[in-house]
């Protein structure tokens, strides 16, 4: 059984039996024909997976692999923010969100690319910005308390798409095990957050590799944690789906450019999930 599917359960049950609904005020986000998209929720959660613990859930079926795109390939490998580079790789899940301009605007990718640190060496500064600051602290300072990036960034947040869910994240390296620790301010249950385990664990891995470190811990720490009013119903049938075994991440070990991985260098491995669960998305 995989252990992501008890853990995901138990979140789904908190909010079930815990959540309060937003119904008494004005909210945010719609759904296609411009009703609210009200929702009940739960506020500070922790989930977290030891090492060998795959945080890919089987009861049911995740886009794994346009996940691990999203997050290693478009996001932090090629930052990019542009949906023609998304549906290159297999992406399809922004379409919702896009800007006139076809893209996400100054989220994202726009972030590790353009918020950039002065990092001091033995011969110099070098400028950095922060996926090649995350790579350089791994390889030349690991033991640092300082290896994170962030997507937060006020002066930017009327350029955005879409105010980032999950928006910071931070590496520990300890006894040569790369931890990771994934800050999200809002996560809808049902849709978004397979999606952000696979992704985010699937870059934890990518980063483990380039430089021999073990797997260690995943820990999604969470907001505002929630299940739309149309997904009520369906998380609760989720709940009776049987798991499979536990699936895994490949990544290939030649690989010890973070800049050369390819998509057929990161796969999910042996996953078996179910069927599909799918509700009209809260835009």
């Amino acid at each position: 059984m995989s252990i992501a599917d008890v853990k995901y359960k138990e979140l789904i049950k908190n909010v079930l039996h815990n959540g309060e609904w937003d119904s008494d005020g004005d909210v945010r986000p719609v759904y296609a024909n411009g009703d609210p998209a009200h929702s009940k929720s739960i506020f500070g959660v922790q989930v977290k997976f030891n090492p060998g613990e795959v945080p890919i859930i089987t009861s049911k079926k995740t886009p794994v692999q346009s996940s691990i795109n999203e997050v290693v390939h478009a996001f932090f490998r090629m930052k990019t923010t542009s949906l023609d580079d998304f549906r290159n790789l297999n992406i399809g899940y922004w379409e919702e969100w896009k800007l006139d301009d076809d893209t996400l605007g100054r989220s994202y990718a726009y972030q590790l690319a353009n918020q950039k640190e002065l990092v001091k060496t033995k011969d110099g500064y070098l400028l950095l910005d922060q996926v090649d600051n995350v790579l350089y602290m791994l390889k030349n300072d690991p033991y640092s308390r300082r290896i994170m990036f962030s997507y937060w960034n006020p002066n930017d947040k009327h350029n955005k798409a879409l105010q980032e869910c999950a928006w910071a994240g931070q590496f520990n390296v300890r006894n040569n095990r790369l931890d990771f620790v994934l800050s999200q301010r809002s996560v809808d249950t049902l849709l978004g957050l397979p999606s952000n385990w696979a992704g985010y664990y699937a870059l934890q891995c990518v980063l483990a590799n380039l430089y021999d470190y073990e797997v260690g811990s995943f820990t999604h720490q969470m907001g505002n944690v929630h299940l739309y009013s149309n997904q009520i119903n369906l998380a609760e049938k989720l709940l009776e789906e049987p798991e499979t075994d536990q699936p895994s991440i490949w990544v290939n070990p030649n690989v010890k450019n973070f800049y050369d991985y390819t998509v057929d260098d990161i796969k999910v491995v042996s996953y078996n999930p179910g069927k599909n669960y799918r509700s009209d998305v809260a835009i």
